[in-house]
């Protein structure tokens, strides 16, 4: 079952969410639409949409939605 996971600021504005696939792969969504970011569990990396890898770690994609 997919989860959508709700990222908010400390004053309760949201900042977007984290939605995690059955198989562990997440993808980042800012809450104006835009996917950032995406999580491979199999090779437990994050890496920027369609870009460069930033670290690892399903917890990296988090900082995504701030950037």
């Amino acid at each position: 079952m997919r989860t959508k996971e709700t990222i908010q600021e400390f004053g309760g504005k949201i900042v977007g969410y984290i939605i995690t696939e059955d198989n562990g792969d997440a993808v980042a969504q800012k809450f104006a639409g835009p996917i950032v970011g995406t999580y491979k569990k199999s090779s437990d990396l994050v890496s920027k949409f369609a870009g460069p890898i930033v670290g690892k770690g399903k917890g990296m994609l988090t900082s995504l939605l701030y950037q």
